[in-house]
C-alpha cells in the first residue's frame, strides 16, 4: 500500500510555499494537481518521467505502484456516506482531432482516472474553448467559469487534460446563525476589515505549540473529511509560519490534536482564485515538462510535445450551515511548440480580528491563518478493549525484578482460538478475562476478527503482522465447524501434525515460529514437552519492525549511568535527542510517546518520578490509569535520554491466567466440546516468548504464544491459583489504529 501522506505531502507543502508569497488569500488542491500530474506521468518517458518521480512521486519504488497510487488517491471520491457522495472528481482529456493519441494512453486515463476522452479542434478556438468552459462550469455548479480565456489556447495545441474536485457538506457541529456577529479582521498592522464572525463553544480536537494553535472542524460525513485551521499566535505571523512550515511539522501538529472545550470564532469567507503554476512547478524541479526536451512519447508519437501552460482555479466558501464548499480545477495544455500562456488572477483580501480572551482553551481566528483539508480515518475504537487484560497479564507475569517483555495481543489471539472451541463456563471465563463481564461472545468474536483482518501492515518502513496456526494430530478428529470458524474469523492456518513423533512435530512448529518472527524466536516447544496425549497445538506469532519518525543520532549516543536498584548502577548506551515529542506527566510518573514512521504505532514510556519506584508504580497501575496516561500527552519540546536495549523473556502462562480468572480450561472442568464434539480435551500448558530490540533507528519486536491441548486423564486436578530514562521503567508499544497494546515490558538495565 502506498502512503498518500508520504506520496505528496512534501510536494503539497513546497508548492504552497512557492505559490503563497506575495499573494493575498489563496487556496490550492494538492489532490487535483497531483491527479493531473499523475496523468502526465503515465504518458512520460526518460528524463521527464524521472523528474516527475523525483519531485512528486518519489515514494514509488517502481512504476508499477502508480495504478495502486491512483486507486488510493481516487478512493475517497467513490465512497458513499449515508447514501450519497459529497466528494467527487471528474477528469477530461481533450485531444486535437489531428493528433494520434495512443490507445494505451487513452485506456490508462479511462481505467485509472475514470477520465472521458473528447476530440476537439483547437484551431477552431471559438468552438473548443466554450465546450471546455461549459463542461467546467457544469461540474463546478457554476462556481468556476471561463477557466480558459479565448486567447489562451494556441491553434497548435495538441491536448488539454483537466481535473475537477468538488466537495460540499455540512459541519458535524453546526454554527448557529444567531451567534454570528460583525467583527474586525486584522489584515495588517495598519489595516482591519469588517467580516461576519461565526462563534460557538464546543468540544473539538485542539492542539498548540509555541508558534500556533490548531483546530479540527469535522464535516458531517462520518468524520471522513475534516477542515484543519492553523492559527499563528503572532497576529501578523502567518508569512513566517508558512516559510518555516515542513511536512514533519504539519503532520506533528495534526497528530497532536486532543479533544478540548474550545471557544471558536472564525470568519465566514469565500476565496476564488486562478493561478498559473508554470513558474512554481519549474522552481520545484519540473522544468523539463515545459521544455523542448520533454518526452511524452507515451501519449503520442508526435514529436516535441511539451506542457505550455498549467492552470489551477479554486473556489472555497465557509459558512454556518454548509461546512465547506470547495471546488478545485486543474488543467494543463500540451502543444508542439509551447506558446506563451495567459491566465487571469483574482485574489480576495487575506483575512485577519481580535476578541477578548476567556479562560477556556481558545481558538479565535481573528488574524491570518492557514487551513487544510485532510482525509481522516475515524474507524478506530474509542477505548482500549484489551487494556484490563494487558495490565493484569503484565502484573501477573512480571513478579520478578528482572527486565521483561511480553505481547498481550499475542496471548489474546491465541486465547481467541481456544474461545471459538469452548463452551459454557470455560468460554465465559475467557471472554470476561479478555474484555470484561459486560461484554458478549459476539462482541469478543467481532473484535478479534477485526484485529486479524486489519492488523497486517507492510507499508513504507512498517512491518506489522500477526499469524495463527492450529496443529492437529493426524489421528484426531476435529469438527469442520471449528476449523472453518478459526480460519474465517482469525485467519488461522490448519496443519496436520504427528505428535506421536515429538521430535518431528517440535521441529515443524519451531521452524514455522522462526520464519514468522524473522528468526528472533526459534524454539517455542521442545520434543520433551509434547507427548502421546497431545492433540492440538495452538500458536500465534506477532512481528513488528519500524523506524522512529525522528531517529536518534548515533553520534549522540554515549555511555551513561543507569540506576537499577539502590547500590547497583550500570553503564548503558544512552541515546540523546531534543525535539518535539508527545509528553505528559502525573504525580508519580512522566509519559513519553515516541512515534514510528507512518504514525500508526508508537512507543509509550512511563518513567516513575521516584528513581527506584517502578515496582510500586506497577503494583498501583490500573487499566483506567494507563489509558488516562496515554491520553494525557501533549506536543512539546523534550530533551530525551533513552537507553538502547535488547530483551528476551519466556514464561509459562498457566498460573498467571488462572489467577486472572481463566481456570476451567486447565482442569477436568474444561469444556472444549466445540473443537471435537466431546468433552475430552483440556489445555495442559501455555507458553509465551517475546523479544524486543530498541536502537537509534527504531524498534524490532516479536512474540509467540503456544497452548498445548491434550486428552484429559480420568481427572485433571486444578492448579493452584525532563525525560531521563536512567532508572527502571515500563514500556508499551501501541497499535494506535486499533487501540491495542502490542507489547508491554519493563527495562531494569
Amino acid at each position: 500500500m502506498i502512503s498518500l501522506e508520504n506520496a505528496f505531502t512534501d510536494f503539497m507543502v513546497h508548492l504552497y510555499q512557492n505559490v503563497a508569497p506575495g499573494k493575498e488569500s489563496v487556496c490550492i488542491s494538492p489532490v487535483s494537481i497531483t491527479i493531473a500530474l499523475a496523468a502526465l506521468f503515465y504518458g512520460s518517458s526518460g528524463h521527464t518521467k524521472q523528474q516527475l518521480k523525483d519531485v512528486v512521486f518519489r515514494s514509488f519504488s517502481s512504476d508499477h505502484e502508480m495504478p495502486l497510487f491512483a486507486a488510493e488517491l481516487l478512493l475517497p471520491f467513490s465512497t458513499e456516506v449515508n447514501g450519497k457522495n459529497n466528494l467527487v472528481t471528474a477528469s477530461h482529456l481533450y485531444c486535437h482531432d489531428e493528433i494520434d493519441v495512443s490507445d494505451s494512453y487513452r485506456e490508462v486515463l479511462v481505467r485509472n482516472f475514470d477520465a472521458s476522452v473528447v476530440t476537439v479542434t483547437f484551431s477552431n478556438a471559438g468552438a473548443a474553448i466554450p465546450e471546455i468552459n461549459d463542461w467546467v462550469a457544469k461540474v463546478t455548479h457554476g462556481k468556476i467559469e471561463h477557466i480558459i480565456a479565448e486567447n489562451s489556447v494556441d491553434a497548435l495545441a495538441s491536448l488539454m487534460i483537466t481535473n475537477v474536485v468538488h466537495y460540499k457538506n455540512r459541519w458535524e457541529k453546526k454554527f448557529s446563525p444567531s451567534l454570528t456577529r460583525n467583527g474586525y479582521f486584522h489584515v495588517s498592522a495598519d489595516r482591519k476589515v469588517s467580516v461576519k464572525m461565526m462563534s460557538k463553544v464546543t468540544e473539538l480536537p485542539f492542539a498548540e505549540n509555541e508558534e500556533c494553535k490548531v483546530l479540527a472542524l469535522p464535516c458531517d460525513d462520518d468524520g471522513n473529511l475534516t477542515v484543519y485551521m492553523f492559527l499563528p499566535k503572532e497576529r501578523f505571523g502567518l508569512s513566517r509560519f508558512e516559510q518555516t512550515l515542513t511536512t514533519e511539522k504539519l503532520l506533528d501538529l495534526v497528530s497532536a490534536l486532543k479533544p478540548n472545550t474550545v471557544q471558536v470564532q472564525i470568519p465566514k469567507f469565500a476565496i476564488k482564485s486562478t493561478l498559473n503554476l508554470d513558474n512554481s512547478l519549474k522552481q520545484l524541479g519540473l522544468g523539463n515538462i515545459f521544455s523542448a526536451d520533454a518526452n511524452f512519447s507515451g501519449i503520442s508519437h508526435t514529436d516535441h510535445l511539451r506542457v505550455s501552460s498549467f492552470l489551477h482555479a479554486t473556489f472555497v466558501e465557509l459558512d454556518q450551515v454548509d461546512c465547506v464548499k470547495v471546488i478545485y480545477m486543474t488543467c494543463f495544455q500540451v502543444d508542439e511548440e509551447g506558446g506563451e500562456p495567459s491566465a487571469s488572477a483574482q485574489f480576495d483580501r487575506k483575512l485577519a480580528m481580535e476578541f477578548p480572551t476567556i479562560s477556556q482553551m481558545e481558538f479565535i481566528a481573528d488574524h491570518g491563518f492557514l487551513f487544510a483539508l485532510r482525509m481522516v480515518d475515524r474507524n478506530t475504537l474509542s477505548t482500549y478493549p484489551l487494556a484490563n487484560f494487558s495490565v493484569s497479564l503484565y502484573q501477573h507475569v512480571g513478579t520478578s525484578s528482572e527486565s521483561l517483555c511480553l505481547s498481550p495481543l499475542s496471548v489474546s489471539l491465541a486465547l481467541a482460538m481456544i474461545f471459538y472451541g469452548s463452551g459454557g463456563n470455560t468460554k465465559s471465563q475467557i471472554r470476561e478475562t479478555l474484555i470484561g463481564s459486560a461484554s458478549t461472545d459476539e462482541h469478543l468474536s467481532t473484535y478479534m476478527s477485526d484485529v486479524m483482518r486489519t492488523i497486517n501492515n507492510t507499508e513504507d518502513n512498517l512491518k506489522l503482522y500477526a499469524v495463527n496456526r492450529l496443529y492437529i494430530d493426524q489421528k484426531y478428529d476435529v469438527l469442520e465447524s471449528y476449523k472453518t470458524e478459526v480460519h474465517d474469523k482469525l485467519n488461522s492456518e490448519i496443519v496436520s501434525a504427528d505428535f506421536s513423533n515429538p521430535n518431528k512435530a517440535a521441529s515443524e512448529i519451531n521452524t514455522w515460529v522462526a520464519v514468522a518472527t524473522h528468526e528472533k524466536i526459534t524454539q517455542l516447544v521442545s520434543a520433551d514437552s509434547l507427548g502421546p496425549e497431545t492433540r492440538l497445538m495452538i500458536v500465534n506469532a506477532i512481528y513488528f519492525k519500524n523506524k522512529w519518525i525522528k531517529e536518534f543520532s548515533r553520534s549522540s549516543t554515549s555511555k551513561k549511568v543507569f540506576y537499577k536498584s539502590p547500590g547497583h548502577d550500570v553503564k548503558v548506551d544512552m541515546m540523546h535527542k531534543k525535539t518535539y515529542f508527545m509528553y505528559g506527566e502525573s504525580s508519580d510518573c512522566q509519559v513519553l510517546e515516541m512515534q514510528y514512521k507512518g504514525r500508526s504505532a508508537s512507543m509509550i514510556v512511563l518513567l516513575p518520578n521516584e528513581r527506584y519506584g517502578l515496582k510500586k508504580f506497577e503494583q498501583e497501575l490500573t487499566a483506567k490509569k494507563l489509558v488516562q496516561l496515554l491520553s494525557s500527552t501533549y506536543h512539546t519540546t523534550v530533551a530525551v535520554q533513552f537507553p538502547k536495549f535488547e530483551l528476551r523473556s519466556k514464561f509459562e502462562l498457566n498460573q498467571a491466567l488462572q489467577r486472572m480468572g481463566i481456570t476451567d480450561m486447565f482442569t477436568g472442568d474444561a469444556n472444549l466440546s466445540r473443537i471435537s464434539g466431546k468433552r475430552d480435551l483440556h489445555v495442559s500448558s501455555g507458553t509465551h516468548e517475546a523479544y524486543i530490540k530498541v536502537d537509534e533507528k527504531g524498534t524490532e519486536a516479536a512474540a509467540v504464544t503456544g497452548f498445548q491441548v491434550r486428552l484429559m486423564a480420568a481427572a485433571v486436578p486444578p492448579r493452584e491459583i525532563r525525560f531521563i530514562a536512567d532508572h527502571p521503567f515500563m514500556f508499551a508499544i501501541i497499535d494506535k489504529k486499533h487501540k491495542n497494546i502490542l507489547f508491554m515490558g519493563r527495562f531494569i538495565g
